[in-house]
């Protein structure tokens, strides 16, 4: 791949007159060769930072890095494995070669498929041929950063000044000219600009040939084929990979004695008390999984223990059948942990019936030390409105995401006493239990009779007046947690207020609407059994949690969530709450520490001052402007004021993933 064109156009007469140009820029030196490498600060790539390696940055914020190579991300991500001091970035090109040697330039360049072909390229011609590229590597090249030494610190501290040494280099050998193209498509310099030797194509095309047909059609139906797409479990790392990318087990040759647990990882199940509490012996294999990926087959045959094997404390176990098809209403009984609240709304149409919920963040995390809860404790943290055209019969009420089975729940919380862990010290009330139905809805609902149950305001322009749901079977269920204005945990409202009036939101045609958390949010860090006691459905025993302290600064939370959302079964995929719920706490730690970035910076007093100082009349001046369509034109003092504390605010909102400013 050449140069892109419009970025390489370069006069050789300006491009030696820049080069008698010095750059406004800290550590330039004018070169044509290697050169002493330029350094960087932290504000030139903090926005470009992968956030999961923040606390590899230097602890003053004054301190100096330096390049040191580009590559894909998969070898990135295996250098920083073994290189604790390298810092990952993903910094565009044409801020990335502004930092970069001569030499330097040119590696980055061949990563890239780009060849120069003339030699004696001064760098600023580099630099100015380079701008604007963009091409398909550009996207999972990753940059990495290392701490360089700041000599000017030590010598102004030590007070001594060390000679300079002239060293000559070595005359190199004379390199054969470096050609990447074809003869026809060969591009040379010419009269000061790159040009391309090839004619410019023919238009219109002429048609394709019988020949070509074929092999498009060809082509494309090996595209389509099972195996191109096909997805199967490894059973090293428990992961969906295509086919294509993987090998049978039987054919690997895989040292298994790397695959033996860690101590305290893995758990045998029990089908009574008496039976001694066993870990699972031999290699640590996910079960029903005839293959293995080829990554984890090139670690194990170099005898390396991949990352995200399961015998690295990942096993979380098969799901029993105890529960497995539990219904949303069960799942709440025998959750031990609880961080949200919900309200469903089921809708039933003439002919289909659908669900959603919206979850309310619980400022408290509420760990319960007998279950199942009793139906007057549900009620604090489920509501259930229906909206149909008559009143629902016992049968529709069996359809909807509501209904409880009582011989499902006991089975379900005596088995995970047996072979849950953080269940152990459970105590099943079977009084509370015996108020439950045997097959039915116990929870008191609230009727809304409406000749249209749909959505108002979710249906498409093209909408030919279809139910949305299903007609047999259990109704379609859907999870949302979005905002909304009017719920405020600190406005005062107790729960029965907010459930009031995010009742009357669904029934008044609102779509999903959630509430947000308090001033004191629940801490989610170092706690290992946050996420198996609020799933217990997916983390049956108990094993396999998030924050494990062997995993400390070598797993993210953010890489383990993305490692359960591929899990083979795709059981973390087609939960309803699962996904929600991590997005949700990654958005929270992300805001965090776009607080945190901001606070460290040195103009951070004067943000405060901005904020303190801020004219809240004015500002309810200018949201009412806005939001009537006006534009503000020569804006006084204090609305300039505003817009500086919204753009401060956009500052910490580009941290946040799927937030209004990064999109």
């Amino acid at each position: 791949m050449s140069v892109d064109a419009h970025s390489t156009l370069l006069d050789v007469e300006d491009t030696h007159k820049q080069s008698n140009l010095k750059m406004d820029m800290p550590g330039y030196h004018n070169h044509k060769g290697g050169g002493q490498a330029y350094t960087l600060r932290e504000d030139d790539f903090l926005d470009y930072m992968v956030e999961d390696f923040a606390d590899r940055l230097d602890p003053d914020s004054e301190a100096i890095y330096s390049f040191h190579s580009q590559s894909d991300s998969a070898s990135a991500g295996r250098m920083c494995e073994a290189h604790s001091n390298l810092i990952p970035t993903l910094m565009p090109m044409e801020k990335l070669i502004q930092y970069l040697t001569h030499g330097q330039i040119i590696s980055v360049a061949k990563l890239h498929d780009i060849r120069f072909i003339a030699r004696g390229i001064h760098v600023d011609a580099l630099r100015e041929s380079l701008r604007g590229h963009d091409c398909e590597k550009c996207e999972d090249m990753v940059t990495l950063l290392k701490p360089a030494r700041r000599a000017a610190v030590r010598q102004k501290d030590t007070g001594k000044v060390k000679k300079k040494r002239i060293t000559r280099r070595k005359k190199s050998a004379t390199t054969n000219r470096v050609t990447g193209w074809e003869e026809d498509t060969e591009k040379k310099w010419m009269e000061g600009k790159i040009t391309n030797n090839k004619r410019r194509p023919v238009f219109p095309p002429v048609p394709p040939s019988d020949a070509e047909k074929m092999d498009i059609i060809a082509n494309f139906c090996r595209a389509q084929s099972p195996y191109e797409f096909e997805e199967v479990g490894c059973a090293v790392c428990g992961q969906l990979v295509k086919r294509k990318h993987s090998l049978q087990l039987d054919d690997a040759d895989l040292d298994t004695t790397l695959l033996y647990g860690l101590p305290g990882s893995t758990r045998k199940e029990r089908t009574r008390a008496s039976q001694p509490i066993e870990e699972l012996s031999g290699a640590i294999l996910a079960k029903d999984c005839t293959h293995v990926c080829k990554d984890c087959n090139e670690f194990l045959e170099n005898r390396r223990l991949p990352i995200n094997t399961l015998a690295n404390g990942l096993w979380i176990g098969d799901v029993p059948e105890a529960l497995k098809n539990l219904t949303y209403a069960e799942r709440i009984l025998i959750a031990r942990a609880r961080q949200n609240r919900c309200v469903v709304k089921v809708q039933s149409g003439m002919w289909k019936m659908h669900a959603n919920a919206v979850t309310f963040s619980n400022p408290i995390l509420s760990v319960y030390n007998t279950l199942p809860p009793t139906i007057a404790d549900v009620d604090e943290v489920l509501a259930f409105i229906y909206i149909g055209h008559v009143q629902p019969s016992d049968d529709d009420l069996k359809k909807t995401p509501m209904v409880v089975r009582r011989s499902r729940v006991a089975a379900a919380l005596e088995w995970l006493k047996l072979n849950n862990e953080h269940y152990a010290d459970l105590n099943i009330s079977y009084t509370n239990l015996a108020a439950y139905p045997e097959n039915g809805c116990p929870f008191v609902y609230d009727f809304y009779k409406r000749a249209d149950v749909r959505d108002i305001d979710a249906l498409p322009a093209n909408d030919d007046g279809e139910e949305q749901g299903t007609e047999k079977g259990s109704c379609s269920f859907v999870v949302h947690g979005l905002m909304e204005s009017d719920l405020i945990l600190d406005s005062g409202k107790l729960w029965k207020e907010l459930k009031a009036v995010a009742m009357q939101h669904l029934a008044d045609g609102g779509h999903v609407l959630a509430v947000r958390h308090s001033n004191t949010p629940l801490s989610t860090i170092d706690n290992p059994s946050l996420y198996p006691q609020m799933f217990p459905c997916l983390f049956p025993y108990g094993k396999g949690g998030l924050d494990q302290p062997s995993h400390h600064k070598i797993i993210s939370n953010a890489v383990r969530k993305k490692w359960l959302l591929q899990y083979h079964d795709k059981r973390f995929q087609t939960d309803s709450f699962f996904p929600l719920i991590a997005l949700n706490q990654e958005q929270i730690k992300q805001s965090s520490a776009g607080g945190k970035v901001m606070a460290n910076k040195k103009d951070f007093e004067d943000i405060a001052d901005r904020l303190l100082s801020l004219d809240l009349g004015v500002l309810e001046s200018m949201i009412k402007k806005m939001a009537d369509g006006e534009r503000i034109q020569n804006p006084s003092a204090e609305e300039t004021q505003c817009f500086r504390i919204m753009h401060d605010i956009d500052l910490v909102g580009q941290h946040v993933q799927g937030s209004i400013t990064t999109k």
